[in-house]
Formats: C-alpha cells, sequence, structure tokens
C-alpha cells in the first residue's frame, strides 16, 4: 500500500473511499478526505502496517505488484490507508483480509509503535497468526513468503524490502525481535506514566505456556505482577503521541 496521496486503484475508488483527518499532534480535524487527492496543507491520515508472525517465528512479507507506482517488485508487510468509520485496527484487519485473505481479531493486534512522515501517521501492529492459505489481492500483491528475522535481515542487505518497510524496522526492530523471542534482562524499568518497577524474570503461563514478565515496585511496596510479554513493549497514547508501555532505566 502506497503511503503518499496515491490515484485510485479502481472504477469509482475515489468516490466510494474516504480518510480522516487530523493535525500533527493527531488530534481530530472532524472531516474526511477523498482518497487519491492531495491532502490539505498540515493535515494527516492513518495507515495501519501489520506485521504476521506465525507459531514457528516466521513473519509474513507480500510481494508490490509491478504496476504499483512506488515500489513495484519490493517486499513488505500488509499495509493500507485507514478509512473514515474505522478504527486503526479495523483497518489493519481490513487490510490484512482484502491482500491476504486472512482472517484476524482487531483485538489480537499489538501496536508496537507510529512512525510519522508528510501527512501520514503509520500505526505498525505485530499479530501472532498461522499462515495456512494466502489469497493474494490482483494488483496490489504478486506472491507472498514466510521469513525468518535473519532472513528478513538478509533481504534488506540486498535491496528486496520497500524503502517504508526498512525505515519501520530501523525505529521498531527492537520491539519485533522481543515480539517474536520474548527475552528481558532483569532491572529497573519505568512505566509510562511515571512509577519505577523492577522485573525480576520471565516466565511461561502454566495452562498456555504464553511468555510471561514477573516484576514488581521498586520501592518494594505491593507485591508482584505477572505481564503478558508481549504487552510490555506496547505503544500507548501520551501527550499527543505514542511511547512506549515500559522503557529500561540505565544503570549508573
Amino acid at each position: 500500500m502506497n503511503f503518499s496521496q496515491s490515484p485510485p486503484s479502481g472504477p469509482d475508488r475515489q468516490d466510494t473511499e474516504r480518510w480522516e483527518l487530523f493535525d500533527q499532534n493527531r488530534r481530530p480535524l472532524n472531516r474526511t478526505h477523498p482518497k487519491g487527492l492531495p491532502l490539505p496543507e498540515g493535515a494527516f491520515h492513518v495507515v495501519s502496517e501489520v506485521w504476521v508472525a506465525d507459531s514457528q517465528n516466521r513473519l509474513l512479507l507480500t510481494l508490490r505488484a509491478p504496476q504499483k507506482e512506488i515500489s513495484p517488485g519490493l517486499w513488505e508487510a500488509t499495509a493500507g490507508s485507514v478509512l473514515a468509520g474505522e478504527s486503526s485496527r479495523e483497518g489493519a484487519v481490513r487490510e490484512l483480509r482484502e491482500e491476504t485473505g486472512l482472517a484476524a481479531d482487531p483485538a489480537a493486534l499489538h501496536l508496537i509503535g507510529v512512525a510519522q512522515t508528510a501527512g501520514v501517521f503509520v500505526d505498525v501492529y505485530v499479530l501472532r497468526l498461522d499462515v495456512q492459505h494466502v489469497t493474494l489481492q490482483p494488483g496490489e500483491t504478486e506472491a507472498y513468503r514466510m521469513v525468518t528475522l535473519s532472513e528478513l535481515d538478509d533481504m534488506g542487505r540486498r535491496g528486496l524490502l520497500a524503502p517504508h518497510i526498512l525505515r519501520h524496522l530501523s525505529l521498531f526492530e527492537e520491539q519485533l525481535r522481543f515480539f517474536l523471542e520474548p527475552s528481558l534482562a532483569p532491572g529497573l524499568y519505568r512505566h509510562y506514566k511515571g512509577n519505577v518497577y523492577e522485573v525480576v524474570c520471565m516466565a511461561r503461563h502454566s495452562e498456555t505456556l504464553e511468555p510471561m514478565v514477573i516484576y514488581r515496585p521498586a520501592d518494594g511496596r505491593g507485591g508482584a505482577w505477572a505481564r503478558p510479554a508481549v504487552m510490555w513493549f506496547d505503544a500507548v497514547p501520551q501527550g499527543g503521541s505514542f511511547v512506549r508501555r515500559f522503557s529500561r532505566l540505565e544503570e549508573s
């Protein structure tokens, strides 16, 4: 999916699809804009990007069709513009269904970061989903493949990834790697609301085997807590932007 103001991709597309507009602080402007036309100055719209990981920690990539105006013939994660009336997560699962035929629950998506470019907020999600069969969207995707992290790195070095994917990996690779292979060093971490916690260890849920983070208040007051590891580095809204739920404090 193009992140710029690309021309409509089908008959009447511009007439039927509209974007919600936001200001630079992501405050709604309470108006919509036809897809395919240049954005008003200072306005932004939202794009959702979904990194799908299977049970073997392989990531789903799709090959951009050769007729695409931007980055034809390069590999990317599924992405597309959120339409008026949709939430970011709803837009993400719709794009995933349209471009790959895969169905997902919006609540299962984890936001690992938000990238901002000219006129666009890109919400970057990760999703655990077993990929049994992919149905490609004509005119959008030409092929698909499942890749490991090391294979993804190699594709980047060989120039096979779309530029926006390279940029998002540079911003959020740590969060993506943690989602796939949770590993957290014990130590002090600050919650985005200000409290400091000590990570004791990582564990697994006895029934589901889901990775969990065991932590407690750094001041010793209160008991220990267990949080699903996938939530540890989630991006959460704060003051018009998005920040990590927990950030490690540097040791002095």
